[in-house]
Formats: structure tokens, C-alpha cells, sequence
């Protein structure tokens, strides 16, 4: 199973693409995808559009999962944020890749077992995980801690799926 991680923005978004093949969880690629911050919004959101769907076209994964909107005290940080999330949201659901979103908690919790640890935590955990020893920026690393969240995630969930269709035969 391939999975794209992505920790949105409007500024900045964190890509990171992992699989898994039997305990053994390997990273692909990660990075960064730098925005325009001088053209208008509705230029930004194109080209994350663009950007998310040649991710997608490049890396072919099974699966994607994206951080969900967290509340900030900024109203028109959120905003944008939310706008960003929504079309990369768009880039993957119209290519028919099944989407699965994740709160920064239970990313923190599924990655370093505490789901108030800080940035520093995660990428530590992370690099641990999956061998990556130099991340080019945090959002790397989140994207990254949030494809291996999903990995253990659906892992766990199947299992359970898995038994109650066979308790119920």
C-alpha cells in the first residue's frame, strides 16, 4: 500500500509518500511545495491544484490522507487554510483516490504517542520510522507523520472490519 501524506497550506505544503510491504514502512519521496505569496488567492489555489494533482499523477498512490483544519486564532489564516485543504482536496478526490483526513492530535498520537508533542517530536519519530535523517521543513516531516498515521491506521482499522465480517458469517 502507497500512501501521499499532505499537511496543506496556502504558503507552504508538506508532501510525503510512504508504503508499506509486510512491518516495513519506507519513504518514497517528501518535500515541500513553495506558493506565490505575491499573486492574488484565486491564482494560489490553481496552482495548488495543479501541484497536487501532479503528485498524485507522479507517486500513484493507493491512498491519501490529509490533515484535517485545526482552529487557529487567526480567522483569515484558517480561511485560507481551509481553502488550500479544500481544492488539494479536489485534486485527489477527482482522480477517484480514496481520501482519509486526520487531526494533528491523533497524527502527534499515532506517530510519537502523544498527541500534544511539538514539530521537533514528530520529525524525530518520523525519521526513526521510516530512515529519513534531513526533512526541508516541518511540513515534510507532518506530511510524512500523517501518511505513516494512516498507515497504522487503516492497518488497525481493516483488522477490525476484517473480524466482524467473520463473526457475523
Amino acid at each position: 500500500m502507497k500512501i501521499l501524506g499532505i499537511d496543506p497550506g496556502s504558503r507552504l505544503m508538506g508532501y510525503g509518500v510512504v508504503s508499506k510491504a509486510g512491518t516495513k514502512l519506507t519513504a518514497h519521496a517528501h518535500g515541500t511545495l513553495r506558493f506565490n505569496t505575491k499573486v492574488e488567492a484565486n491564482e494560489r489555489l490553481v496552482e495548488i491544484y495543479h501541484r497536487v494533482r501532479e503528485l498524485v499523477t507522479l507517486h500513484k498512490p493507493d491512498h491519501v490522507a490529509i490533515e484535517k483544519v485545526f482552529f487557529a486564532k487567526n480567522a483569515v489564516s484558517s480561511f485560507k487554510l481551509g481553502q488550500a485543504r479544500g481544492v488539494a482536496i479536489l485534486a485527489v478526490t477527482e482522480q477517484g483516490i480514496p481520501l482519509f483526513e486526520y487531526s494533528p492530535n491523533a497524527v502527534k498520537q499515532a506517530i510519537v504517542g502523544f498527541g500534544h508533542a511539538d514539530k521537533e517530536q514528530v520529525a524525530t519519530m518520523v525519521g526513526r520510522l521510516v530512515g529519513v535523517k534531513d526533512f526541508e521543513s516541518s511540513d515534510s516531516s507532518d506530511a510524512l507523520a500523517i501518511a505513516i498515521c494512516h498507515v497504522h491506521t487503516y492497518t488497525y482499522t481493516s483488522r477490525i472490519q476484517k473480524a466482524i465480517k467473520e463473526a457475523d458469517v
